[in-house]
């Protein structure tokens, strides 16, 4: 154990870099990480004056100049094939091809991405730690830049805000420095290494250093000069860096603002007399609170060439308005340094919030209040352009995430764009920014960054970096140390500098070990990864819920990471919010994660298609815990966002907007017509909002209206009364809220829905028909005839199925294709949720199983109705389905299917996949209308936010295409379905059941999805396959996290079920 009082003494020896004038292979050293670079200070910008720093366009100041453009550039596979004198100014580049700035190169055209970084490589012993491979690509920039004829005599810095993963910088000729650490800003003052007229700049970036160890977490890593490039201008005696805070009082209304201006003069004079005039002015552009004479003020020589001192200053602020992610009220702090003579040399500005973060009570509250946090885990990335996003991107993201009740976002795993933050702070966002601190498994397992003394210089530098240049935002409340990088002193070093330079902000870290937890002077949260709902015998007592509800931890808990949102996921989300409601010291979490992160390549044909990880490493290089047996995983790797890369949204996203909601409502225990609502919001009335109600009988609206505006606070419950109508009998009948915003926001219009709920009030029944009209039978050796008016049924006596339903002579199934007359279905295309189960399904051949016709009986009950026994055998060497059917064919045009499944053997087997039917349509039964949840994809443990209706669409639109092709497509509840020809209302086919069933219609079979890599690769048929489920398997959580559960697994054991067809 490092001893306390020497800490602070090692942090500012490690701290100080290194000057080295000459261009020697740092990357190659894991002591060398910066040479050259200004040290780590808050995002800001300069202006000409107070007017423009209120506006805050820097890039309209003139005292900026953005560099971004078209670079010449040239790419190699490895170091020894790089240019070695091309930063010289003279260098001829003509035969260079050019690329923009920023950009990703392995988007232009150079390379390709790697996942999980230098891992697999420490797996398989091609390197060894700290050894940088020798195929390491080499990118090589140039360009020129003319300096401002106004920033003579002044200092000239340049700011890179990202480049991968390190890279020598020179200026005319001249090595200026290097620098690492891909997620954070490097700095040089380039001033002296200037001259009139044009100057060169020469870049060379390097694809792997030793710091890239550091940078192998579950992400795509890209290469190159991938954010913004700039120039600014100050002067040289300057604001070098400022620290805005604020404290509350007691009651959370007046506060104390203060400030610490790091002033540094790089003149050859000393300065004196110099002062800053701090500035408050709210959105109006009102001051209100002032320096003036109160300024900050050298009273006495500050040395030249580089002295520094800080200046401190604070004020109180009455009433100001509090920042939160509800209400972010953001007011602009404007820093005005002003020299002896009262002339104003520097302006610079930041937006700031009046908020307080602190642990109570084993609770995390904002402003006094007590929060949860509905949060994402977001990587940066975008399907065209990589890493480097541009700001609309960025808006495109938040506003998708305030619109779905996501309040909170973790930047997993690394320190994001600055202009991310002032968006966050913006529109409203709870952030924890994430050191790049983020080993892959193989890296991680040799103790790096741990307690090994090589590594802490580098490892403390990123956080130091993320922690200076992100300090004055609002949005921040949380630091975490890294992700699942383990434990060791190192850790320890990295959190005491957070404690001791910010402590307005707790600490997170989740190590993945478990003896991370008994460091509890290191992190304020408690936290784990993928816990699980119900109590597992199997599981370690940590990856369980109501192990952390114990008080005895001292802690509040947070899921880290939770919900994997992989392909066809999400089950059961609502079920953990239910559990973090219920416990006081459960903060909430982050579901992995936000946005699949996968790119589009481009095709022969100049189409695009959706990669994924196999098109870019061989299937032999890529580590999945050691397992390479799950190719399904290794295709979907890195596609596990709640929306589509494109930013269209999956069905995942629906279920948390409804989980995650601030507004519930009950149904009161006594009444039918009254009803308890609870504001969840932390500090936003309801009557903020709208509120409506709809009555439903039969999925079809009868009556609506509106709710009383209801002044209720926040966390604070209310009731209020419906008048219904008189209920007929043997009608559903069902009462839907809904909750909008009264006015236009910064981030939704008027009426946008925050808030939903269904309350069934009288349950559906189904409908029972008499047998009527004639029905004549035909019977022949190989087939059973069955007519009524205007239909028929054909059965063929060597199969036992349905061959053909003709209505008005017209045939409805498919007369071709492996799928024809209903028949029994416990298949489904794995997802990657059924990873834990779908080995057994594979033994147990349940895709393909053996059918063998045992009997078929017939008789005619009266002249209106005929019945069909079947019973066929379904088996495999695992064991066997026996199906009994017995079909009731009416005169009056329904056909109803009664089934009886009987299993025996499958002795390994938890769960089926599915149970019921599945039956061909014919080409052109195209239409789908049904009554049931809806309109989006839902599965039994994902659709509470798919609610009762009749909706309408196509077996094309039912399809949900994931990255890879799985069971998907699936609707709940539902009372009826009907199928219709294209460009025809009327319904041909209506199935109904005894009891709500699930159902797909889609042009695919299981088979079709199996075999497909990608929905590209997918042959639609002609004919549509319509699955008719009694019971279909939850979705679950288990591609990393816990399988579905119990009532929403299958046990293998009898189960009977109805259908009715109708074709009238």
């Amino acid at each position: 154990m490092i001893n306390k009082l020497l800490k602070p003494f090692l942090l500012l020896f490690l701290l100080t870099p290194t000057i080295v004038i000459n261009a020697q292979e740092f990357w190659k050293d894991k002591q060398v990480y910066t040479v050259g670079t200004e040290p780590h200070s808050a995002t800001h910008y300069v202006f000409p004056d107070v007017a423009s720093a209120l506006e805050g366009n820097y890039k309209e100041s003139t005292y900026y100049k953005d560099l971004s453009g078209d670079w010449k550039f040239n790419w190699v596979a490895k170091p020894a094939d790089k240019p070695t004198d091309f930063y010289k100014p003279l260098f001829d580049d003509s035969n260079w091809k050019t690329i923009p700035v920023p950009s990703c190169w392995e988007r232009q055209g150079y390379g390709v991405p790697s996942h999980r970084g230098l891992g697999a490589l420490v797996r398989d012993e091609k390197i060894k730690i700290p050894s940088v491979p020798d195929e390491n690509p080499v990118g090589s920039y140039r360009t020129t830049f003319e300096v401002p004829e106004n920033w003579k005599e002044r200092q000239t810095l340049l700011h890179f805000n990202g480049v991968s993963s390190a890279f020598y910088l020179w200026i005319n000729g001249e090595l200026v420095g290097y620098d690492e650490d891909s997620m954070t800003s490097s700095v040089f003052n380039i001033s002296s290494y200037l001259k009139e007229g044009t100057n060169t700049m020469a870049v060379q970036v390097y694809r792997w250093t030793t710091g890239s160890y550091l940078e192998s977490g579950d992400t795509w890593t890209f290469s190159g000069i991938f954010r913004d490039v700039y120039l600014q201008s100050k002067p040289p005696v300057q604001i070098k860096d400022f620290y805005l805070t604020s404290s509350l009082d007691e009651a959370y209304k007046d506060a104390v603002f203060k400030a610490k201006i790091k002033i540094q003069n790089n003149s050859e004079e000393v300065a004196k007399a110099y002062k800053v005039n701090i500035a408050v002015y709210d959105e109006n552009g009102k001051i209100i609170s002032e320096s003036k004479d109160k300024s900050p003020t050298l009273g006495w020589r500050m040395g030249n060439l580089g002295a520094e001192t800080i200046l401190s200053y604070s004020a109180k602020i009455e009433s100001p308005k509090l920042w939160s992610a509800e209400f972010p009220n953001l007011y602009t702090v404007v820093l005005s340094l002003i020299d002896k003579d009262g002339k104003t040399v520097e302006v610079t500005q930041s937006p700031f919030g009046f908020r307080e973060v602190k642990i109570k009570d084993l609770q995390v509250c904002i402003n006094g209040q007590p929060i949860k946090i509905k949060g994402v885990n977001r990587g940066e990335t975008h399907p065209e352009t990589g890493k480097t996003l541009s700001e609309e991107s960025m808006i495109q993201d938040i506003l998708l995430m305030k619109r779905h009740n996501i309040n909170a976002v973790r930047s997993s795993h690394h320190p994001n764009d600055p202009r991310w933050y002032g968006l966050c702070d913006k529109y409203g966002l709870y952030v924890m920014d994430e050191a790049l601190e983020s080993p892959d498994y193989f890296i991680r397992g040799n103790g790096l960054p741990g307690s090994d003394i090589g590594w802490l210089a580098t490892a403390l530098d990123r956080t130091v970096a993320m922690v200076e240049r992100a300090k004055n935002h609002p949005s921040i409340i949380f630091w975490s140390l890294g992700n699942e990088s383990g434990w060791g002193q190192n850790f320890a070093l990295m959190s005491d500098y957070i404690r001791r330079f910010d402590p307005t902000r707790p600490i997170s870290y989740d190590g993945r070990e478990t003896d991370c937890w008994s460091e509890k002077d290191y992190f304020d949260m408690n936290s784990s990864m993928y816990p699980f709902i119900e109590d597992d015998e199997k599981q370690k007592h940590w990856k369980l819920l109501s192990f952390w509800a114990e008080p005895k931890y001292e802690k509040p808990y947070i899921m880290i990471e939770y919900a994997h949102a992989q392909g066809n996921s999400l089950g059961n989300f609502a079920e953990y919010w239910r559990v973090v409601d219920r416990n006081k010291s459960f903060v909430g979490g982050y579901i992995w994660d936000w946005v699949n992160q996968t790119y589009y390549e481009k095709m022969p044909d100049g189409s695009k298609r959706e990669s994924h990880r196999l098109d870019y490493h061989p299937i032999d290089s890529l580590p999945v815990n050691g397992d390479f047996s799950n190719v399904l995983k290794l295709k979907n790797e890195c596609a596990k966002g709640i929306i589509f890369a494109d930013r269209t949204i999956k069905p995942t996203i629906l279920e948390v907007k409804k989980a995650q909601q601030f507004i519930e409502i009950t149904a009161d225990e006594n009444s039918k017509q009254v009803f308890h609502i609870k504001n969840k919001y932390y500090f936003t009335n309801l009557d903020y909002f709208v509120g409506s109600w709809t009555l439903l009988k039969n999925g079809e609206k009868v009556k609506e209206g509106t709710i009383s505006e209801l002044n209720i606070a926040p966390q604070k419950t209310g009731k209020f009364e419906v008048k219904l109508p008189q209920f007929k009998q043997n009608a559903e009948y069902v009462l839907q809220f809904s909750y909008r915003l009264k006015n236009a926001t910064i981030w939704a219009e008027v009426g946008h829905e925050v808030a939903k709920e269904e309350v069934i009030l009288q349950k559906w029944k189904p409908s029972e028909l008499k047998a009527l009209g004639k029905v004549l039978v035909k019977e022949t050796v190989n087939e059973i005839d069955v007519v009524g008016k205007n239909f028929k049924v054909i059965f063929d006596k060597n199969t036992g199925i349905i061959s053909s339903i003709q209505k008005n002579k017209k045939e409805l199934i498919a007369q071709s294709g492996a799928v024809k007359g209903p028949k029994l279905n416990v298949y489904r295309s794995p997802i990657e949720n059924d990873s834990k189960f779908k080995k057994s399904w594979a033994e147990a051949k349940l895709k393909s199983l053996e059918q063998n016709l045992v009997s078929i009986k017939s008789k005619q009950v009266n002249s209106s109705l005929f019945s069909v026994e079947v019973v066929i055998d379904y088996k495999s060497e695992k064991g066997s389905f026996k199906h009994e059917s017995v079909y009731e064919i009416s005169g009056n045009g329904s056909v109803k299917m009664n089934n009886k499944v009987i299993p025996t053997g499958f002795d390994d087997m938890v769960t089926l996949p599915r149970v019921g039917v599945k039956l061909g349509l014919v080409s052109g039964l195209e239409n789908v209308e049904w009554y049931g949840k809806g309109p989006q994809e839902n599965y039994p443990d994902r659709n509470e936010s798919a609610h009762l209706g009749i909706y309408n669409s196509t077996a094309t639109d039912l399809f949900t295409p994931y990255l890879v092709p799985q069971e998907n497509g699936a609707r709940s509840d539902a009372r009826w379905l009907a199928l219709a020809f294209k460009n025809n209302k009327k319904s041909a086919l209506k199935i109904e059941a005894d009891t709500p069933f699930v159902f797909s219609a889609l042009h695919y079979d299981a088979s079709d999805l199996d075999k497909a890599s990608r929905p590209a690769f997918l042959k639609s048929r002609k004919e549509t396959i319509l699955n008719l489920d009694a019971k279909i398997l939850g979705l679950g959580n288990a591609s990393c996290g816990p399988v579905p559960l119990k009532q929403y697994l299958l046990p293998v054991e009898t189960y009977e079920f109805s259908f009715m067809f109708k074709l009238f």
